[in-house]
């Protein structure tokens, strides 16, 4: 009699509820806690690396292997291809350089930008890039076509 009773009067949990409610706990808390330090420091962007500087200007490269005319403007540059598209490469306000194509489809090249410009000598373009932190990049390419006027 005393065995029957002590089986009616068992108290607490078994090892298996312990950790079902334990690991329940832990994927909570894993799934909040990115979320939290987001909230809390806000989305911070990493800093811009050569290799990102590069792919910008591979398709800058690109681009301009394609164009039949290359124009310099402040913080842009616009490349018009045979069939008539024109390519502006910019800069825009938020520290942002896109490529927009007869002015539609923004693609992000290159973000926390400083300053970027380029200029035509003879039958080279100069670009520069300064990225917010002060690292500058310089690249120049060689145009397909011969220009007569020196862009600024």
């Amino acid at each position: 009699m005393n065995i029957v009773c002590w089986l009616r009067i068992k108290k607490g949990f078994t090892l298996i509820e312990v950790l079902l409610v334990l690991s329940l706990f832990l994927l909570v808390v894993s799934f909040f806690t990115p979320f939290f330090l987001t909230v809390t420091t806000g989305y911070q962007v990493e800093k811009v690396t050569f290799q990102q500087v590069t792919m910008f200007y591979n398709h800058i490269s690109q681009d301009i292997k394609l164009a039949s005319d290359v124009k310099v403007e402040q913080g842009s540059l616009i490349l018009r291809r045979e069939e008539e598209k024109n390519i502006e490469i910019r800069l825009l306000p938020s520290g942002q350089v896109r490529r927009t194509s007869d002015g539609e489809g923004n693609v992000l090249l290159l973000e926390d930008v400083q300053t970027f410009s380029c200029r035509i000598q003879y039958q080279l373009l100069r670009c520069k890039v300064v990225i917010r932190n002060l690292d500058s990049f310089n690249k120049s390419f060689l145009l397909p076509h011969k220009y007569e006027w020196e862009g600024s």
